[in-house]
């Protein structure tokens, strides 16, 4: 059986997760954004973090190489190399606390027309 973790759990802050993104999941965006920044509740291994970003039929945007500053709670940080048309795009990424414990998941979020 699975852990149950509650929140104040001190077992629960002991496990690496996301804590919130930029763009925010289910974000509508008049500007397309010019880069991704990912927010961990602990500092992930940057030597096996991976972002990805595709455009709603699947296309890949290509991204800069994973990025993040030297304090604790600095996001993880990619830029996108080309501006993005308007339309619905899916982050993918996946990353790995100092105990070699993977975390992935996805997000979606949409620039608007006329932005």
């Amino acid at each position: 059986m699975a852990p149950i973790f509650r929140a104040g759990d001190p077992a629960r802050t002991l496990h690496l997760r996301l804590e919130k993104s930029e763009p925010a999941r289910g974000a509508v965006l008049a500007t397309p954004p010019t880069a991704i920044r990912l927010w961990y509740s602990l500092p992930p291994e940057l030597s096996v973090t991976a972002v990805k970003l595709a455009s709603a039929d699947g296309t890949a945007i290509t991204l800069s190489k994973p990025t993040r500053g030297s304090g604790a709670k600095d996001p993880v940080s990619v830029n996108i190399t080309h501006p993005l048309a308007p339309g619905g795009y899916v982050v993918s990424w996946k990353t790995s606390s100092k105990d070699g414990h993977p975390i992935s998941g996805d997000f979606s979020f949409t620039v608007k027309a006329g932005g």
